[in-house]
């Protein structure tokens, strides 16, 4: 749980509010959802929503999450397929949205879950800052999770192609 947010006080240290916070709402989701149990993707949101909401509030945003607004099987902790079938619809969009960056990546072999299921899995809170994820979470709650597919689609075209930029998503999608 330390390493959820380390450079945020509420989270820095074992003495620190939101870390047993955090505990008791990862540990209510894990109660409740047995076929899930714990996935680092959701301890991340989870202390986002830490820093907005009150604890209550937080775990019911959560359990939301997991139950309306991604699909089925999305955290599950044996296969995670519901965010895989997201991953392979992104892998079908790309083509169609952003041909040359699907044309580079299949030259350098290189599979789009390497760069974007993190930012599925955590929402963006992994790789975006606060001010943005929650912006994004905004859209996410809205919209639901048809914006995930829009924002992974808007951040991989916000630069032009080159082979450092796409080695740089990579390496942004491994250090998260």
């Amino acid at each position: 749980l330390l390493r959820t947010l380390p450079n945020n006080l509420c989270f820095s240290s074992t003495n620190s509010t939101g870390i047993s916070r955090l505990r008791r709402v990862l540990r209510a989701l894990a109660w409740l959802y047995v076929d899930v149990g714990y996935c680092q993707g959701m301890g991340l949101i989870a202390a986002n929503l830490l820093l907005c909401l009150e604890e209550e509030t937080a775990f019911w945003m959560m359990c939301s999450i997991v139950e309306d607004l991604l699909p089925p099987s999305y955290y599950s902790s044996l296969s995670l397929l519901g965010v895989q079938a997201d991953q392979a619809v992104l892998c079908h969009l790309l083509p169609l949205y952003l041909p040359r960056l699907d044309q580079l990546l299949k030259e350098h072999q290189i599979d789009l879950p390497l760069i974007t299921l993190q930012w599925f899995l955590t929402l963006y809170s992994s790789v975006c800052p606060t001010a943005v994820t929650l912006r994004i979470w905004d859209l996410f709650f809205y919209d639901g999770s048809v914006v995930l597919f829009r924002i992974a689609l808007a951040l991989l075209q916000l630069k032009p192609l080159t082979h450092t930029v796409l080695y740089s998503l990579i390496k942004l999608s491994l250090v998260a």
